[in-house]
């Protein structure tokens, strides 16, 4: 069926045919008409666009999808059932914070970089200090995501911490896609109407629409981030801990006062050098130590129990033939 699905402010996503403006007719009941319970039918309207009503929070959102919630969890890799669950609990708001939530498309396009294998002595303050060296190609990447605004800040807000803090915060849809280059790569000539010209950034703007999928990964991938509430919440607790002995115990550097950063000042420093915490790395080493585990946990149940070949070795990827 062609037509836009809707998520209205009363906790229900409806759909909407293109050849009728008059009648958006709840999801549920066009399922409910089908001879049988089918669990894909969500996945027909993946591709469609959709529309978020005016004051639709991001809590009524997640209710709306709660019918397919289990669909939903198997695609994004993210517990959605724990979230609808979490956001149904009562629970306080945070008194300042965000003032809605955005979900936006936007693309880059960056020079890419050569980056070297580091040295054998070679610590990672010296390889991420090196002066890299500009490659023939761009790496151009686009994204959807989803983040908290407040009226008084430029700032983007993270929606990664505590669900309560922005479940009845309405959620808006930008209709800009905007398409971003660095000045210094030179792509853009100066005085080109359309162009908003920053002075670390240059960008111009599209009208665009999402697409169901698109704001799903926007808002549980982007957004929420983590697989589930409790995930966030242990996270987030071990990140105020390490900040509180940070505070605790401040390192004579830390100590001086800083020089104000001015966004607006364009002239950066040519030489700089990235110091690294001890402990910067640590999740990260956690959770490549944890897939590593599971990976290798997998493959020993597939040699045992699968009567399918293992292949080893490189798999080299299809190209166009010569002639």
């Amino acid at each position: 069926m062609e037509g836009r699905l809707y998520f209205c402010a009363d906790q229900i996503l409806r759909f909407k045919s293109d050849f009728d403006d008059a009648t958006a007719l709840p999801l549920l009941s066009i399922l409910r008409t089908l001879p049988a319970d089918d669990p894909w039918f969500l996945l027909r309207f993946f591709r469609h666009p959709v529309v978020i009503e005016q004051d639709t929070t991001l809590a009524a959102i997640l209710i709306a999808v709660e019918a397919w919630q289990d669909l939903l969890t198997a695609v994004l890799d993210r517990d959605v059932a724990a979230y609808i669950q979490e956001i149904k609990k009562p629970a306080p708001s945070a008194s300042s914070g965000p003032d809605w939530i955005s979900v936006r498309r936007h693309s880059a396009v960056i020079r890419s970089y050569q980056y070297l294998q580091p040295g054998e002595e070679e610590d990672l303050i010296d390889y991420f200090s090196r002066e890299l060296t500009p490659a023939d190609d761009f790496d151009i990447e686009t994204e959807c995501s989803a983040f908290g605004i407040r009226f008084d800040s430029s700032q983007n807000w993270s929606l990664s911490e505590n669900i309560h803090d922005i479940k009845n915060l309405p959620v808006v849809i930008d209709s800009r896609h905007s398409l971003e280059f660095l000045p210094q790569d030179g792509l853009l000539q100066k005085d080109v109407a359309g162009v908003d010209y920053g002075p670390h950034r240059y960008r111009l703007f599209s009208e665009t629409e999402l697409n169901f999928r698109e704001l799903m990964e926007a808002i549980f991938i982007s957004g929420l981030f983590y697989y589930s509430p409790a995930v966030a919440e242990h996270n987030t607790r071990q990140l105020q801990q390490l900040l509180a002995e940070r505070d605790e115990y401040p390192d004579e550097e830390e100590e001086r006062d800083a020089e104000p950063f001015d966004e607006e000042d364009s002239l950066l420093p040519e030489e700089f050098s990235i110091e690294i915490d001890e402990k910067a790395f640590d999740s990260l080493t956690e959770h490549s130590r944890q897939q590593t585990e599971e990976w290798q946990a997998l493959k020993k149940r597939c040699r045992q129990y699968s009567g399918l070949p293992v292949r080893i070795g490189n798999i080299v990827p299809a190209r166009p033939p010569e002639p």
